[in-house]
């Protein structure tokens, strides 16, 4: 189901060589687009970083922007911005660096089919401690915090005013074939992600 509108909420991820990046998670606004919901779904993207920060290199910081956009899901055009006070810092208090293309997977369930195919969103989490890229596959660690990071994405009791979505872009510039559809479950991948770029 398409909405009125999604807020887009950035955040920045410094600290550490080959940074910074961006990570970028989406939310559904039923009417309106307002600056005391673009404060609420900030914030909730700031707990999620925090419940994740054991996990992350030392040395990095998670910084949500002081601006949520809210687009329009048909076209991806702006309709509005609104200014909220920025959410504090995550600074990481895990151990050593990994890899830093090495990311811990986190994917995001719907239940739309488009074009044949299961709608599923995916978020890029990282850099990573050393100890979170240990072996061959994720630890449990890991996975732990990568399940609490998707629990505090979507809220402890869904549905919220607010829900996290996944966001089905238009299929060329110009089309209005957009849509979002709500996440109604996360789940942590079962194996490592490799990161190409550092916009997720």
């Amino acid at each position: 189901m398409t909405s009125v509108g999604i807020y887009r909420v950035r955040t920045v991820i410094s600290g550490i060589s080959g940074l910074p990046g961006l990570s970028t998670c989406y939310f559904a606004e039923p009417t309106s687009g307002n600056g005391t919901s673009a404060l609420a779904v900030a914030a909730r993207v700031r707990g999620s970083w925090d419940v994740f920060k054991t996990t992350m290199a030392v040395g990095t910081t998670a910084q949500v922007q002081a601006a949520v956009d809210f687009l329009d899901p048909l076209t991806g055009g702006l309709l509005s911005s609104f200014p909220v006070t920025a959410p504090a810092v995550v600074t990481s208090t895990g151990t050593g660096v990994g890899a830093p293309q090495v990311m811990g997977g986190l994917v995001l369930d719907t239940l739309a089919v488009i074009n044949g195919r299961r709608l599923r969103g995916h978020l890029n989490l990282g850099p990573l401690s050393s100890a979170s890229v240990s072996g061959a596959t994720p630890p449990a660690s890991l996975n732990t915090n990568l399940d609490a990071f998707g629990v505090a994405l979507i809220g402890a009791s869904p549905p919220l005013s607010n829900p996290l979505v996944v966001w089905h872009r238009p299929s060329s510039p110009g089309a209005s074939d957009g849509s979002d559809h709500d996440c109604l479950a996360t789940q942590h991948a079962s194996k490592y992600f490799t990161l190409r770029s550092r916009l997720n």
